[in-house]
C-alpha cells in the first residue's frame, strides 16, 4: 500500500512521511543544509476558509485536537494542533488551513502510527481563530486564554 507526500501529493514508500525532494526542500528552506530561514516577519499563510471549511476544521480541531499554552523560561508558546491515524486526515486540514506543519509518530496509535498537524506561530494562530471559534464547544475558553495571552506578549515585548 503506498501513501501520499503531505507536501506535493506524489505517491511515497509507505514509510516515508514525505517524497524525498519535499524532505530537502523543506530542510533547505528551514536552513538545515545552508539554505535561508524563514524570517520572522512572513506573513501568515492562513487561508480564508469557506463556512464549511471552517466548521470542518473546527471540528477536528474539538474532537481529536488540542490546544496548548504554556510559559516556558519568560516566553509564551501556543499550539493548535490535530492528531489522527489517516494521513488523509491531517493532509485535508495541512490543505485547508494552508498553514502548519505535519509530523509522524511510528510508536503510537496501536502499532499504526499518528499523524499530527501542528499550528503555532502566533501570527497564524491569530488569523486562524476567529474562523473557527465559533464551531469550538469545549475548547473555546482555551482558544479565548491562548489569544488573550499572545496579544498581552506582544504588548510587553514593545
Amino acid at each position: 500500500m503506498s501513501k501520499i507526500c503531505v507536501d506535493c501529493g506524489r505517491s511515497i514508500s509507505p514509510r516515508a512521511g514525505r517524497c524525498k525532494s519535499c524532505t530537502l526542500h523543506r530542510r533547505w528552506v528551514n536552513g538545515l543544509m545552508g539554505g535561508p530561514r524563514r524570517p520572522n516577519w512572513q506573513p501568515s499563510r492562513v487561508r480564508t476558509l469557506s463556512l464549511e471549511e471552517a466548521s470542518w476544521v473546527g471540528a477536528m480541531i474539538e474532537g481529536e485536537g488540542h490546544i496548548l499554552s504554556c510559559r516556558q523560561g519568560g516566553a509564551f508558546h501556543v499550539r493548535i494542533g490535530v492528531a489522527n491515524t489517516s494521513v488523509e486526515v491531517i493532509s485535508t486540514i495541512l490543505r485547508l488551513v494552508g498553514a502548519g506543519a505535519v509530523h509522524y509518530d511510528s510508536r503510537s496509535g496501536n502499532g499504526r502510527g499518528i499523524w499530527r498537524w501542528v499550528l503555532g506561530r502566533k501570527k497564524e494562530m491569530l488569523d486562524l481563530a476567529p474562523q473557527i471559534s465559533p464551531y469550538l464547544a469545549d475548547k473555546s475558553g482555551r482558544l479565548e486564554d491562548a489569544l488573550v495571552e499572545i496579544e498581552e506578549a506582544s504588548h510587553a515585548r514593545t
